[in-house]
């Protein structure tokens, strides 16, 4: 369940990112894809918010270079969805 869930997300990032292409590539809009995990499924903690996806991006090192333009904080978990048993 929580693979299909994680695949959904990333493929409405891709369809946002091909709808605000302008947008995201100008760096003036990011698309942020996240699992509300309230079961801990994802082992982050339940009830927490993780950020699977940041304009495409689903690790970490892509988490980072989505961040350099932009002020990022750590109000949420980042889980790479390639992590995910």
């Amino acid at each position: 369940m929580t693979d299909g869930a994680l695949l959904n997300v990333n493929n409405q990032v891709e369809g946002a990112i091909l709808k605000f292409s302008g947008e995201v590539e100008a760096g003036h809009l990011a698309v942020i894809g996240a699992y509300y995990d309230f079961r801990n499924d994802l082992h982050q903690g339940a009830g927490r918010l993780v950020i699977t996806n940041i304009n495409g991006e689903t690790g970490k090192r892509g988490f980072g270079r989505c961040c350099t333009r932009a002020s990022c904080s750590n109000t949420a978990s980042w889980m790479p969805h390639t992590s995910v048993p």
